[in-house]
């Protein structure tokens, strides 16, 4: 099939779109593309068409067929053209405007006081084509290779990333020469040391080039709408209050409109929980409280409040005494006297009664799991979940406090991810920290260093056990800057996930935003290619290139068959020769020599040579060998 790239103008840069076509003139495919195209006349037309390399004017577009060795680039003319363009894009295919939507950050350019963009690559024009034919080329031609294996990003230092690709030429031998091999227009030895580039032939050994390695992206993880990776986000980014009709039920709470979207498995709580309870005593006597109060763990020496729900006004109180029962007892003294409690008056009353959340020790509660209905938590008193919890009273309440504990805002976790295909296994992992507006706290014209630390945790998929990691960053720099991580695990399919320990920081003056942005996991890969040849380069994000033109490697290849001279077999060497590939075909399918007009593909050998005829093409459709 043909090739038909189109570009948004003259400069050099990346195509907005490419489709393939076949069985129709370049004339007829643009009419059918576009209601609005006509040919103009012979001298001024709005668009510029090269077919293989080389411009052909509108006047025979016609004669022009889209063929499996074509390939066109379209063009506006500067005077005029945007529009067909545009028309032709539209009317081929409306997802290129998706295009537009993909996170892409340019070079470095500059060092403006908003910080300087990450040093990012990217690559886009290669293809991946499963199930596809492999090309056959025939004499010279331009390829585009397609992928062997998943493209690696990774960052090789906070402000430079690098893409490791490996790449297919096509079946057989060619004569690659590094000046014909280029990123967008740029051959790769202009660009020095910003590509690592390794051609091996037919069954060669990769293993010398890091690109040789298989790994798999996971697709969860990366660019969102809402930046180039997945924002690390803390307990104040959620919704604060959960209101409505309470039912308290040991450890579980529900409502019937259930919690806030934004709530997950780790999210911290402060919960205001009014009880009915009975006081007696008191005057020269200690009051004494009869009640359930189970549920914040009255032990001896406890400091607990009692309030009305909102209202933490009021001196802490310490438990003197406490004896569980139906219902449970206990006594109190000032917090800060010592004095024993003994001005309640005898009666009835419906109080909050709880540890305090900003007290050392702290007592929260912490999300364990949620539902469309509620949550079911657990109590922790600093830091440590309190075994054999009693949980909550039975109770059903709309004066009831259910909050993000805002005492001391804390990350949380992200979704769980699977690391690898389902049914893999991995011993690998990478993943990706990313700061997309650098890190830092702006001090007048200095920005301080900062260091924030982030959690990754992986377990088996189906179990409950977690192993945590953690990884540390710095920075003083509005430049952008992201981090690569490796993490060698037991063998197993993995579920992932990651945190920031610290909330991110809504300072004006502070650049805090950390985003997740990639994951991976290294599966077993092959050492070599019987039959085919490969392309291993890594491209460093750099200054030499510009990040639109390197998604888009090509090279100018020539095939490398046998020739005949003398009434022998030669060793394969570059050649545009018709008979060379002819003879090639044949004894691909099972001619031997004794089956083939030797003499005169000899004959016919010389003679195209003699008037400079030459066959350039490259086959990866199901042709027969009769039509090649």
């Amino acid at each position: 099939m043909a090739l038909i790239r189109l570009y948004p103008s003259t400069l050099p840069g990346a195509p907005i779109r490419e489709q393939q076509v076949t069985g129709m003139t370049l004339d007829a495919w643009l009419r059918e593309s576009s209601p609005s195209y006509r040919r103009y006349d012979r001298d001024h037309h709005p668009l510029i068409a090269a077919v293989n390399d080389r411009l052909v004017p509108p006047a025979q577009w016609d004669e022009v067929w889209l063929g499996a060795d074509t390939t066109v680039e379209l063009r506006p003319q500067p005077a005029g053209g945007p529009e067909l363009i545009a028309a032709v894009v539209a009317a081929v295919v409306s997802a290129a405007a998706a295009l537009m939507l993909t996170p892409s950050l340019p070079s470095q350019r500059n060092s403006s006081t908003k910080g300087s963009k990450l040093l990012e690559v990217s690559a886009e024009g290669n293809q991946v084509r499963l199930g596809d034919l492999i090309p056959d080329i025939a004499g010279r031609v331009k390829a585009n290779p397609d992928y062997i294996a998943a493209t690696r990003r990774y960052f090789i230092e906070p402000k430079k990333q690098a893409l490791d690709m490996l790449l297919c030429v096509g079946l057989g031998e060619y004569d690659i020469q590094p000046d014909d091999i280029k990123i967008g227009a740029t051959p790769v030895t202009s660009l020095g040391t910003s590509v690592d580039l390794s051609v091996f032939g037919p069954g060669e050994d990769v293993t010398g080039h890091v690109a040789h390695q298989n790994w798999y992206n996971a697709p969860e993880v990366g660019p969102s709408t809402s930046g180039s990776g997945l924002r690390l986000k803390s307990s104040r980014d959620l919704q604060k209050t959960w209101t409505g009709t309470h039912t308290f039920d040991g450890t579980s709470i529900t409502t019937p409109e259930g919690p806030p979207d934004s709530w997950a498995v780790g999210t911290q709580l402060t919960i205001e929980l009014p009880i009915d309870f009975d006081v007696t005593g008191g005057g020269s006597e200690p009051n004494v409280f009869h009640g359930p109060f189970a549920h914040f763990e009255p032990e001896v020496g406890a400091i607990i409040y009692i309030h009305q729900p909102g209202d933490e006004s009021g001196t802490g109180l310490r438990v003197t005494s406490y004896t569980a029962g139906s219902p449970d007892q206990m006594t109190l003294e000032d917090g800060l006297t010592n004095e024993p409690i003994s001005d309640w008056s005898p009666g009835s009353y419906n109080r909050v009664i709880r540890r305090p959340n900003y007290a050392d020790p702290r007592a929260l509660h912490v999300i364990e799991s949620i539902d469309s209905d509620g949550v079911t938590v657990r109590y922790e008193i600093d830091g440590t979940p309190v075994s054999n919890w009693a949980g909550f009273p039975v109770v059903t309440t709309g004066s009831a406090l259910v909050e993000v504990d805002d005492q001391e805002y804390t990350g949380i976790w992200s979704s769980i991810f699977l690391a690898c295909p389902e049914g893999e296994t991995t011993d690998t992992l990478e993943f990706d920290l990313y700061a997309p507006q650098g890190l830092g706290h702006i001090d007048g014209s200095d920005v301080d260093r900062v260091q924030r630390t982030i959690e990754f945790r992986y377990r088996e998929q189906g179990t409950t056990t977690w192993t945590t990691v953690s990884r540390t960053v710095e920075g003083a720099t509005r430049d952008q800057l992201g981090w690569t991580f490796r993490e060698s695990i037991p063998a197993m399919t993995p579920e992932v996930q990651m945190r920031r320990v610290s909330a991110e920081s809504n300072a004006t003056d502070d650049m805090d935003r950390l985003e997740w942005y990639g994951l991976r996991s290294r599966h077993p890969h092959a050492t070599s290619y019987p039959g085919v040849t490969v392309i291993a380069l890594t491209i460093t994000g750099s200054d030499t290139i510009a990040s639109q033109t390197e998604n888009q490697v090509a090279a100018w290849v020539t095939r490398k068959l046998p020739l005949r001279e003398n009434g022998a077999w030669t060793a394969p060497q570059p050649t545009r020769s018709p008979a060379a590939y002819a003879m090639h075909v044949a004894k691909a399918v099972g001619y031997t020599d004794d089956k083939l007009h030797l003499s005169e593909f000899e004959r016919l050998a010389d003679l195209w040579e003699s008037r400079g005829d030459t066959y350039n093409a490259m086959h990866r459709d199901d042709s027969t060998v009769k039509e090649v």
